[in-house]
């Protein structure tokens, strides 16, 4: 399992355009800047900010459509050059290669967030549009992890129908990976509330 998550991000690792799109997370905090800016606004509230940076368009738009590009990019090579009746014929299980496309959409998904998280800090900060607090600064932190882990979920329905054909199969499979983004998602808030 180790080896295909390694083997998905090794081939991530040749595509420049992912890069570019990490960095799509900085879209928001640097138009907000120019917003508040307009806004002849001197001090705003921490909440007020970060939601209009990271809670606003990122999370329901922008991330999204970022989350699909990755998705199309970690399937378009092996459908492309028919690697999926080769990768049959080696011993390799359908839910091994399932969950390392997974693993990789979720990570970038949390990277995603995060960055975008502390672009907002740093794009809040710098001009002095916000304070520091620690509350505001930890709600953000959390929220994004949440998030980008609930927006990943939203791909398990997809991959599952893509990978195990459809019929009786497709509703177990969509019922097993929703119960595993709960379990993931409770394990976040979990680790977030201590």
């Amino acid at each position: 399992m180790l080896r295909l998550i390694q083997a998905e991000f090794l081939k991530l690792r040749r595509k420049k355009f992912i890069v570019l799109m990490l960095l799509s997370a900085l879209f928001m905090p640097l138009l907000a800047v120019f917003y508040f800016r307009s806004a002849d606004k001197t001090v705003i509230e921490p909440l007020q900010f970060y939601k209009w940076t990271t809670f606003s368009y990122t999370a329901w738009i922008i991330l999204p459509v970022v989350l699909g590009l990755v998705s199309t990019m970690l399937m378009y090579d092996e459908n492309q050059n028919d690697m999926l009746k080769q990768l049959w014929i080696i011993p390799i299980s359908k839910t091994g290669y399932f969950f390392s496309k997974f693993i990789v959409v979720l990570s970038y998904s949390v990277c995603f967030m995060l960055l975008t998280a502390i672009a907002s800090v740093f794009f809040g900060m710098l001009p002095g549009y916000i304070t520091f607090e620690w509350n505001s600064i930890s709600y953000l932190f959390k929220k994004c992890i949440e998030i980008a882990i609930q927006c990943n979920s939203n791909y398990h329905a997809r991959y599952s129908r893509c990978y195990f054909g459809t019929g009786s199969q497709y509703s177990g499979c969509t019922f097993l990976y929703r119960y595993m983004d709960y379990c993931f998602y409770r394990i976040c808030v979990h680790f977030l509330k201590a």
